[in-house]
């Protein structure tokens, strides 16, 4: 059975794979943590997903994802997989999926601030007027 991991916490520095240095967390959620990597030879930017042993201790997960994003790869609005890296983290092996790092603001961040949200008065779903406004911007 996988040790339950709550956070990995990968400090800048630290190695990924035989060819990759984390230089910083960009998320976490369920199934794992997104790392910022930079390639060695290269300095390259990419990111790192690395998948909680608990949730894929199997590695089913990790292939499923993989797969899903290399049947996607002419799509332009879906982030360019790479290949895998086995990682070893407290001594447990996982994987990390690599792929091209998309910088921007993350999308949460911008659904909390935009999205136009309807309230319900007298039973209907209305927009207020200042949402309106924002709209027809």
């Amino acid at each position: 059975m996988a040790k339950r991991s709550e956070s990995f916490a990968l400090s800048p520095g630290r190695r990924i794979g035989r060819r990759y240095r984390v230089e910083h967390l960009l998320g976490a959620g369920s199934e794992g943590e997104v790392y910022r990597i930079r390639e060695d030879q290269t300095g390259i930017r990419r990111a790192a997903k690395i998948f909680y042993q608990h949730r894929d201790p199997d590695r089913l997960s990790s292939v499923r994802h993989a797969r899903k994003l290399e049947r996607l790869r002419d799509c332009p609005i879906v982030l360019q997989y790479h290949h895998t890296e086995e990682v070893t983290v407290r001594g447990y092996k996982t994987v990390a999926l690599i792929s091209e790092l998309c910088e921007g603001e993350p999308l949460q961040h911008w659904i909390d601030r935009e999205w136009v949200r309807p309230v319900q008065e007298d039973g209907d779903w209305r927009f207020g007027e200042q949402d309106i406004a924002r709209i027809e911007l």
